[in-house]
């Protein structure tokens, strides 16, 4: 039989202790059933050395969900020994599908339906569990010198802050806004450091005070806020904002981009806005091009001319072989069979939005109403002279 002091004996073999010993064989077990647990997905992660990855976790519930309080946050954990720092970005699969459908070339532009972020590590005697919470929205701000600015933007999850105020403050002489939120984002430099930009992210260290940014959903009476305070060290691996209500400025910000101070006070464009190269015949001596923007502000040609959608924006861009002339945009109904009158042609023509995005380039909007639903109209562009002209068809979805 074999003795207590050689049982010890064999168990120190395995390990500096028995506590150590436990763990390694808890661990065992834990790998060994870890696909079994009914919390078990498949997630996305980024991770700071190999990038974004596939691996193992489990989800399960730490609080439960108010309509008092913020999104409450959920409990991930990942096989033993394998960690991430807080501030990571992690695509969580929700309970209509087992894997995720994303970009994974470049998940961030993408559906971020089911992006999360770690916001805070809890040590346990046996398992390592992080603290996620739901990304809810995107904070964009304008960053750079003078003669090259350009929009920066960052996903992060917008928290309640209590103020304990009614939202507006009155001293008898002047009446300004009073209401607090709070945004919680990853410090993106603390976490990745110079391979950030390989990743398609921000150095987010450089939002400090009284910078503004707009926290909306509602193009009709955006929200906007200025940073009030920057806290980048509880815990490490997040910076948590204040910020207090500003007012909308109409001549500074803009509610398209959803970005303040993206104009000068003049109403110019503050950011570089790099001209589109489109491939130009040079037997025309005027042309119209569909364009396409990304959220950069940035235009790249598009030569696939699909019907319209009701209340969406669309870029054109014209091209004389004087590039000096003055445009005049016009918009007509192609009324082939004389269904309509002038008056009702005028009105249908009237439903469109045409509005001036550079010198050589307009935004269209159709209204959303359903009397434009097929119908066919001609984009025209000419200069003051008449010398040039082009013209385009556009249909409207059915």
């Amino acid at each position: 039989m074999i003795s207590l002091d050689d049982y010890t004996s064999y168990l120190s073999d395995q390990g500096k202790s028995l506590g150590w010993v436990r763990k390694e064989r808890a661990d065992m077990v834990m790998n060994a059933r870890f696909k079994g647990d009914i919390g078990y997905k498949r997630v996305f992660i980024l991770d700071p050395v190999e990038g974004w990855k596939y691996t193992d976790a489990r989800y399960s519930k730490h609080a439960v969900q108010s309509i008092q309080k913020d999104e409450v946050d959920y409990y991930l954990q990942f096989r033993p020994k394998e960690h991430y720092p807080v501030g990571t970005y992690v695509f969580i699969p929700n309970d209509t599908a087992e894997d995720l459908d994303i970009n994974e070339n470049n998940p961030l532009n993408g559906d971020v339906s089911n992006l999360w972020l770690i916001v805070q590590r809890n040590d346990t005697k046996q398992f390592v569990r992080y603290l996620v919470l739901p990304i809810n929205y995107q904070l964009r701000w304008v960053m750079g010198h003078d003669d090259r600015k350009e929009i920066w933007k960052c996903w992060c999850c917008v928290r309640n802050q209590n103020s304990y105020t009614s939202g507006i403050w009155n001293d008898f002489r002047v009446t300004s806004l009073d209401n607090l939120t709070s945004a919680w984002l990853p410090d993106t430099y603390n976490i990745f450091g110079d391979k950030l930009t390989e990743f398609g992210l921000v150095d987010t260290r450089v939002l400090t005070h009284q910078m503004r940014m707009m926290i909306t959903h509602n193009d009709l009476h955006p929200n906007c806020y200025m940073v009030s305070k920057v806290d980048d060290t509880t815990p490490r691996g997040i910076i948590k904002l204040v910020l207090k209500q500003d007012d909308f400025n109409a001549t500074r910000d803009s509610i398209e981009f959803h970005v303040c101070d993206y104009y000068t006070k003049s109403g110019e464009i503050s950011i570089t806005r790099p001209e589109p190269t489109i491939p130009i015949d040079p037997e025309n001596r005027s042309l119209i091009v569909n364009m396409t923007i990304n959220e950069d502000g940035e235009l790249f040609w598009n030569f696939d001319n699909t019907p319209l959608q009701l209340g969406e924006t669309y870029y054109y861009y014209c091209w004389f072989y004087d590039d000096t002339l003055k445009r005049r945009w016009r918009i007509t109904l192609i009324d082939e069979d004389d269904e309509y009158t002038e008056e009702e042609r005028f009105a249908l023509e009237r439903l469109f939005s045409i509005r001036e995005y550079s010198y050589n380039t307009i935004m269209i909007t159709p209204g959303k109403s359903n009397k434009l639903k097929g119908k066919k109209f001609q984009l025209l562009v000419c200069d003051i002279d008449g010398n040039y002209e082009a013209t385009l068809d556009l249909e409207v979805a059915s």
